[in-house]
């Protein structure tokens, strides 16, 4: 394994340590945890999408846009997902 950076080693050591111990989170914490989960998911997918096909990942981008808008649009109106 090459040299991680000091921000990825910090990010997996407490990932390590949320899956290691037997830990309730509460609902904020829940929240804080799942919505970085995604976050770094959507990076990762579209860094690799980029690498495998860039065309692909032009798409996906705009896709990503659109979810985005409506998320922010449901919230602003109050509407909840289906």
């Amino acid at each position: 394994m090459t040299q991680l950076s000091k921000e990825i080693l910090a990010y997996s050591r407490a990932c390590e340590h949320l899956l290691s111990t037997e830990i309730t989170l509460n609902d904020d914490e829940s929240s804080l945890v799942e919505y970085y989960i995604k976050e770094v998911s959507r990076k990762l997918v579209s860094l690799e999408l980029t690498q495998q096909n860039p065309r692909h990942n032009e798409i996906s981008k705009a896709e990503l846009r659109d979810d985005q808008a409506l998320k922010n649009h449901d919230a602003q109106t109050g509407v909840s997902p289906a």
